[in-house]
């Protein structure tokens, strides 16, 4: 999702304490309490809950009722924070174009207030790296190896070009012709 600032010029200093407020219970909580938030914001009850909605609508921050009324913020909030923060100690003046994403991030281009371009980089943490998705095929191409040694079967021929992968990441594995027993002689040797 882009970032898009332009409701920045909207959100007030109590805007601002509740955004922080819901990072800071985030620490300890994976959905934070509205009744934290308002102890953390310092805030009236009725006025945080009127913030909530309006970050909830504009979505700086989600909202999670499954176990108890709680919100976490949204890469979005998170973005908000961190570009306020480049404001408020004279490093940024404005936001420009995004100008790349990567794996693991997004890169746009700032303004400082002497007016040289800068460019700045979100890092993503949650986001799907890919890293991740070739250790979980490993992790799972592993597992259906041990499945078929728990069968007694070793594949004898288990290579990049004997593995299927779908759009969900299932793992297919192909071509059984060779495959023997673990009790065979070489069964050992067949394993790769």
């Amino acid at each position: 999702m882009k970032l898009d600032v332009s409701g920045m010029r909207y959100l007030t200093k109590e805007h601002f304490k509740v955004l922080t407020a819901v990072e800071l219970g985030m620490k300890n909580h994976e959905i934070v309490p509205v009744e934290l938030i308002s102890s953390i914001a310092k805030l009236r009850h009725g006025g945080v809950a009127k913030i909530l909605s309006h970050l909830l609508r504009n979505k700086l921050i989600a909202h999670d009722g499954t176990t108890y009324d709680g919100f976490k913020l949204t890469y979005m909030g998170y973005d908000f924070l961190a570009l306020k923060v480049f404001m408020k100690h004279g490093h940024i003046a404005g936001l420009g174009r995004q100008i790349g994403v990567g794996k693991e991030s997004d890169i746009y281009m700032a303004v400082q207030p002497d007016g040289t371009e800068v460019a700045i980089k979100f890092h993503r943490l949650g986001r799907t790296s890919f890293r991740a998705v070739k250790n979980d095929a490993y992790d799972a191409c592993m597992n259906i190896l041990v499945r078929l040694a728990e069968c007694g079967l070793v594949h004898c021929d288990f290579n990049e070009f004997n593995i299927m992968m779908d759009g969900d990441g299932k793992i297919t594995i192909i071509d059984f012709p060779q495959m023997i027993s673990t009790k065979h002689l070489n069964a050992q040797e067949c394993v790769h």
